[in-house]
């Protein structure tokens, strides 16, 4: 559509910048007089200027885990997944946000062909953005099943431009 800008694989650029900026809070001039969302303010403003737009609806997609995980461990999920939904929604406090969810197996093995990475860590990956996906801070208008959109695509976009609010 005319009316919508798109961006896609934008997760390690939401999510590096958002933890450098919490990382130097205190350690720089740009400590205790901001707001906790200066972070989320400078990465918004990062993406404004990257993907200039006169759209009046902007979609991106920051498919993936990002980079950011490796900080908090395998035993800290939750902590991350809430540090993720946060982060998020600090950066795009405007955000609708959805999703559209493919058949694991389908998603395994396009991420076998593609990537070539060991079963287990697609597996793992896999799982962890699901986790994701599903955290009550997640905010999610709306989950679409692939397999719906490609054999519905007409009546499934209407109900998403619906209940993103979108003409």
């Amino acid at each position: 559509s005319p009316d919508i800008e798109e961006v896609g694989e934008t997760a390690n650029l939401i999510f590096t910048p958002y933890r450098a900026f919490e990382q130097i809070k205190g350690l720089t001039r740009f400590d205790d007089s901001r707001s906790a969302e200066f972070g989320g303010d400078l990465t918004r403003h990062a993406f404004l200027e990257a993907f200039p737009s006169s759209c009046p609806h902007w979609l991106q997609k920051p498919i993936g885990t990002p980079k950011v995980i490796w900080e908090y461990g395998a035993s800290d999920l939750d902590a991350f997944i809430s540090w993720y939904w946060k982060a998020f929604h600090d950066c795009f406090p405007e955000s609708r946000n959805f999703t559209i969810v493919r058949h694991p197996y389908d998603v395994f093995l396009s991420a076998r062909e593609y990537w070539g990475f060991p079963e287990a860590a697609i597996w793992q990956t896999q799982t962890t953005m699901l986790k994701i996906l599903m955290h009550d801070a997640a905010r999610l208008r709306q989950v679409i099943v692939f397999e719906d959109l490609a054999h519905s695509p007409e009546a499934i976009l209407r109900d998403l431009l619906d209940a993103l609010e979108v003409p």
